[in-house]
Formats: structure tokens, sequence, C-alpha cells
């Protein structure tokens, strides 16, 4: 009987810290309602400064942590700080198809950067205004590199670029092509020899072989 009056048997009582299924935080839906009430605000926006967006800010951090209290209980304790201004100084970008790594200016990639695409290539060099301008190596997947000069996100002024087969360009380039003179280099496959000469060319297209003469160069 003793045993029964002290509860000996009987399953104890227990409390759990965790929330509900129902009452937990869900990012995803937090996510959507953050994106329902910052999208319309800034769709027509521009940036005006840090001074000019400083309540701007507040106004908006107040009404998303609003919005996320009236969707989740209590039991969250909900902090919200918002941060609108441009990309500035050393920074990274992830895109769906390449991750920039270097410095920004005005929102834009601006002095030294790597970029890497997702198809295996790798830039390494300058830009300015998101293009790439000054130098730079690009280095292809398929083998192809290039080093020298950009303008404008074009190959630009001199500029060497080598080919998997041992092909070589060494000299001038304009809006991305070979345009003017330079030294070219092939593998002659008949002579079993690297043969080389300096040649002009035009968007690409070689004209003339300078040096020494076509007949001489050419298998």
């Amino acid at each position: 009987m003793k045993t029964a009056a002290l509860g000996i048997g009987a399953m104890p009582e227990t409390y759990s810290t965790r929330p509900s299924y129902k009452d937990k935080f869900c990012p995803i839906k937090a996510k959507k309602i953050m994106k329902d009430i910052v999208d319309p605000v800034l769709v027509e926006e521009k940036y005006q400064g840090r001074s000019a967006v400083s309540q701007h800010n507040l106004d908006i951090a107040e009404s998303v942590r609003n919005a996320l209290k009236d969707e989740f209980t209590s039991r969250f304790k909900i902090m919200v700080q918002v941060v609108i201004g441009e990309k500035q100084g050393q920074g990274s970008l992830t895109h769906k198809d390449c991750v920039y790594e270097g410095e920004f200016y005005n929102g834009l990639f601006n002095g030294a950067g790597k970029m890497t695409f997702a198809n295996g290539d790798v830039f390494d060099g300058n830009w300015k205004d998101g293009l790439k301008h000054g130098k730079g190596e690009l280095r292809q997947k398929n083998g192809k590199t290039y080093k020298g000069l950009y303008k404008n996100g074009e190959k630009y002024g001199e500029g060497i670029m080598v080919w998997p087969d041992r092909r070589r360009y060494e000299g001038k380039w304009k809006n991305g092509k070979m345009h003017g003179m330079g030294n070219y280099s092939f593998f002659d496959k008949n002579k079993g020899r690297l043969r080389t000469g300096i040649s002009e060319w035009n968007e690409g297209t070689r004209v003339r072989w300078v040096s020494p003469s076509r007949e001489n160069i050419d298998s």
C-alpha cells in the first residue's frame, strides 16, 4: 500500500523544450515574408548614399519584424537588421554561372579580381565597371590560355594566346580578335617541327605573312 501511495510504478511527468511541428521556425516561410515586404518597397528605388537610406532601413526592418512576430509564436525572439547599399572593397559574389572574388566599387567589379566560371574557365586580372580591363590572364578548360591586355571586356592591345595544339600568337589584339602585327607559331605535321613567322591579321583572319615568306611557312 505504501508503494502505491508513494507513486512507485507511475509514469513521471515530462516536459519538452522543443516546439511542436506547427510552431517550429520555418526559414522558407520567413524568406517569403521578407521578400513580399522588401520587393515592393525597393523595386523602383535607386541608391542615393548611406545617409539617405538609414531611416529607410529602420522602417523596413520594423515591418519585417512585425510580420515575422505575427506569423511565428512568441517563443522566438525576432531580430531584424536591414542594410541597403552598394558592394565596396574586398568581397565575393556567387552567381549561377560564376564566382567572383576580388575588389568592388560602386557595386561593380573594380580593381583586381578572380572569376571562376561554371564551365571551368578562370579569369584572373583587372576589372573596371564590371568588365575586364587592363592586365589579365584567361585560362580555359579546353587548354587555351590568353595573357595580356583587355579593354572594356575584350582582348585589346598586346597579348599572347596559346592553344592546346601548340599554336601560339603574340601580338596585337582588337575587340577580342587578333588584329595587326604578331608573331604566329604552329606545329607543321608534315615536317614534324614548330614553325614561326611574323604575320598581319585583320579581325581574327590572317592577311599575309611578313617574315619569312608565306611559301617558307605554309606546308
